[in-house]
């Protein structure tokens, strides 16, 4: 598990503890559930499975925005506690919101670190191969084809010159 996923463990977990003091100080069962879900992102960084912690990202921001609207449009709570809720919800939002893109960007960077840039390496790496064959290929047949051009010089078949077991030639004195 790498360092990151530890940042967003420790992050759920101060943000469990603040969810749970919280719901201390407003009488509602929300930041209980929302303490709840913080520990459940934080357990989901812990044993890797990020799919999960982004969805129930997604499923808190959902959720706090239905509730911000119905808090906001009906009279279910009093004036007072209405305007301690909604200041409590907007910065939890705003957490969740930040959570989710860290959570889009651990998932993200893992591309970058994990098994596809290994294997883009990999072709990378096969693709040079294959270039410098063809390169040695290439070279071979201009070789063999200046040697070609010699050869009919000297009356020398073509394949003995190019691949190089011809004899020294005397220097004439």
């Amino acid at each position: 598990m790498r360092n990151r996923h530890l940042l967003l463990v420790a992050l759920s977990l101060l943000l469990t503890i603040h969810g749970l003091a919280v719901s201390r100080l407003i009488p509602s069962s929300l930041f209980l559930i929302a303490s709840c879900c913080w520990l459940w992102v934080g357990v989901a960084a812990l044993i890797d499975r990020l799919e999960a912690a982004r969805t129930m990202a997604t499923t808190m921001i959902v959720m706090l925005l239905a509730i911000a609207v119905i808090v906001k449009t009906t009279s279910f709570v009093e004036g007072n506690m209405m305007a301690f809720y909604l200041l409590a919800m907007f910065p939890s939002l705003t957490a969740w919101i930040c959570v989710y893109i860290y959570i889009r960007h651990l998932q993200g960077a893992r591309d970058a670190d994990g098994v596809a840039i290994h294997s883009w390496f990999a072709v990378k790496e096969l693709e040079q191969l294959y270039r410098a064959q063809d390169s040695r290929s290439v070279g071979r047949q201009f070789a063999e084809g200046i040697a070609g051009d010699l050869s009919q010089d000297n009356n020398v078949p073509t394949t003995w010159v190019a691949s190089g077991s011809q004899t020294k030639l005397k220097a004439a004195s």
